[in-house]
């Protein structure tokens, strides 16, 4: 049984090859959150530059992910 209220798995693996560039956020534990994600690397270095300054106590970085292609 489907439920209406969850999105279709495949449209979210859809979304996500479409924005491969993703800005993720480095823990000391070696884990990574994903906190945003992009079509074009030039609109994740943008949002890059203003999260750093935002959260100068966190460490952030720009990846492409390889799954979701």
């Amino acid at each position: 049984m489907i439920s209406a209220d969850l999105p279709d798995r495949s449209a979210l693996d859809y979304r996500a090859r479409l924005s491969p560039w993703c800005i993720v956020q480095l823990s000391p534990d070696l884990k990574h959150t994903t906190v945003q994600r992009f079509r074009k690397r030039s609109a994740a270095e943008e949002y890059l530059k203003a999260v750093r300054q935002l959260n100068r106590d966190r460490i952030y970085q720009i990846v492409f992910d390889l799954e979701a292609n």
